[in-house]
């Protein structure tokens, strides 16, 4: 029963990480780097497979552009939430700005307070 839940817990997240897209892509293009045949046949001028070769180079011309403009969007907020988050921010710092406007306020008279005693002295 360990044992099962041992690999379970360790082969699970191995298989996600190695079945994802990136990665895949990434073992396939090492491959390919890595054994000259391949490489000729999909990049070389001549080679039988050069079409999807090119179909490739096309695709990764475009993948800088497109990572962007993902990540671009991954960043901007739902407008509701914004709003909300927003008013709730201003709220809160306008608490602050009354709490550091009043602590000011009392240590300015706790030193007003002082030089009194000292000029009386």
């Amino acid at each position: 029963n360990s044992l099962t839940r041992l690999r379970k817990f360790v082969y699970g997240p191995i298989k996600q990480t190695f079945m994802s897209p990136p990665v895949i892509a990434l073992l396939l293009g090492f491959s390919t780097a890595l054994i000259p045949p391949a490489r000729n046949a999909i990049f070389s001028q001549g080679g039988y497979l050069r079409f999807f070769g090119s179909a490739l180079v096309s695709l990764s011309d475009a993948a800088p552009a497109t990572f962007i403009l993902v990540t671009a969007a991954s960043l901007v907020l739902d407008p509701k939430k914004a709003t909300t988050s927003l008013t709730s921010s201003l709220s809160s710092n306008d608490e602050r700005r009354t709490q550091d406007l009043s602590s000011s306020n009392a240590s300015r008279e706790r030193n007003e307070h002082c030089f009194d005693k000292i000029e009386d002295a």
